[in-house]
């Protein structure tokens, strides 16, 4: 348990290095970004219903499958 922790607080540590970046980026491209800001946020939104959809399905599809063989 003591390794994992350690590495977890390692991995944990470098978050604020891992998204600095992205939003240094994007407070770079703000000006091209700005005008288009509501269709990305529907499109993100929508993609994200979409996938929990897919993925709900498909794990109750695999659910059923393995209620069958067993």
């Amino acid at each position: 348990v003591e390794d994992v922790k350690q590495t977890g607080d390692f991995l944990v540590s470098l978050l604020p290095l891992l998204f600095m970046v992205p939003a240094v980026g994007l407070m770079a491209c703000w000006e091209q970004i700005r005008s288009e800001i509501l269709k990305m946020i529907l499109l993100i939104a929508v993609t994200t219903v979409l996938t929990f959809g897919v993925s709900g399905l498909l794990t109750k599809l695999f659910h059923k499958g393995g209620e069958q063989d067993g």
